[in-house]
């Protein structure tokens, strides 16, 4: 009967307090490019022994799903579970985006030559919204080598996920969340703990603000992302201590400007 007075409200409080005070990080933009760099680099060697059957399949199929999967997960800012659980109809029913005519009609010579350097998923994401997922030209060769020796790795065939384990008994996929942690911690990045695939998401609606981007520029920006626009606003932006911070040190310099205009430079 009191349990709303003695216990949960001094717990709500507690959660409150410690929430207002913990630091708010941001992952550093030197580590993501290390990270990017680093599978990269990872892809295209397990990619290469593949190839040329010179290793042993199975371990390198193994590296090379779990790199792809980073992969896709860093260049889209997706939530890790939304990558990990793709299925291969999803991806089966890829489209390129140099297909729809009637929108390329409207674009540039060059936005055309953009779109078709880039190849569209539709995917699940939270609460069921359907998000899109851009892969590259490499990252969907890269699929496919992965899909072609599924079969001789002995990946179970009733297994409906795109990364999925290595193992015939297996139905389950890898987890994205322990694959950017593994890369992260190898890459040698200066703060590995701050790449995860939520910070990661907070790092691009940060660079968004800084760029000071128009309402229909936002709106398509969350859409991309699977979240709504208000959440983009409140929950995925600078924190307000930087942005008070930075407009105090901006209006300090504009008085100091109009002062010296005003009264001379002493």
């Amino acid at each position: 009967m009191k349990w709303t007075e003695e216990v949960s409200r001094h717990a709500h409080r507690t959660m409150t307090e410690n929430k207002r005070n913990a630091p708010k990080r941001l992952p550093l933009t030197e580590d993501i490019c290390t990270l990017s760099n680093f599978v990269k680099k990872i892809g295209h060697d397990e990619k290469r022994k593949l190839e040329d059957g010179k290793s042993d399949p199975v371990a390198s199929w193994k590296v090379l799903n779990e790199v792809t999967l980073t992969q896709i997960m860093l260049f889209n800012r997706r939530r890790q579970g939304e990558i990990s659980k793709v299925s291969i109809d999803d991806y089966n029913m890829k489209a390129s985006s140099e297909k729809a005519d009637y929108i390329s009609a409207c674009l540039s010579k060059f936005e055309r030559e953009l779109c078709k350097t880039f190849t569209r998923i539709e995917i699940i994401g939270k609460k069921g919204n359907t998000v899109p997922v851009l892969v590259t030209k490499q990252m969907e060769d890269t699929v496919d080598l992965l899909i072609s020796l599924r079969q001789k790795v002995g990946v179970n065939p009733d297994n409906k996920f795109l990364f999925r384990c290595a193992t015939s008994n297996s139905d389950a996929h890898i987890r994205g969340a322990d694959c950017i942690r593994k890369f992260a911690t190898l890459c040698g990045a200066k703060n590995p703990t701050q790449l995860r695939s939520t910070s990661l998401r907070k790092h691009v609606a940060t660079i968004s603000q800084v760029l000071n981007l128009k309402d229909n520029e936002l709106d398509m920006l969350a859409k991309f992302m699977g979240h709504d626009v208000r959440v983009h606003r409140e929950l995925y932006r600078l924190p307000d201590a930087t942005l008070q911070v930075a407009t105090s040190l901006f209006g300090e310099r504009v008085n100091s400007k109009l002062g010296r205009k005003v009264f001379g430079p002493n």
